[in-house]
């Protein structure tokens, strides 16, 4: 298990680094661990970008695959159906990262509220090819 706090640019690529390490020996191949990275790296920038920097990593090997849960106590995300959809015009970026997530991941489950956002995210092993 892994865990780290996110609050500033460094720890994103702290959390994708403690990752890589964790995953190295596991049965996902490259395009899955590039999928983990990339999601890995998309919440915690959105916790540095959106949250203020008041966030929470935990990732985890188990029965299911990789695990992934990020909280946050930023102000929420306010049309989570468009952030998904990729239809979310960002002022701090693209708009399509969490929706990416969503295409990467195996599962992805969003709580969301004024006094903060959970993030939940699974990508289940696969055998090498």
């Amino acid at each position: 298990m892994v865990s780290t706090r996110i609050a500033r640019e460094d720890d994103v690529y702290r959390a994708v680094s403690l990752v890589a390490y964790m995953i190295k020996d596991g049965a996902f191949s490259e395009s899955d661990k590039q999928s983990i990275f990339i999601s890995i790296m998309e919440v915690c920038r959105n916790v540095v970008d959106h949250a203020f920097g008041s966030g929470y990593l935990v990732c985890d090997l188990d029965e299911r695959g990789f695990t992934f849960q990020c909280t946050d106590k930023g102000p929420g995300i306010h049309d989570l159906g468009k952030v998904l959809a990729g239809s979310y015009e960002s002022s701090r970026g693209l708009g399509v990262g969490l929706a990416s997530v969503k295409r990467l991941m195996d599962d992805l489950r969003i709580y969301t509220s004024d006094e903060g956002t959970e993030v939940f995210g699974i990508k289940r092993e696969r055998r090498r090819r």
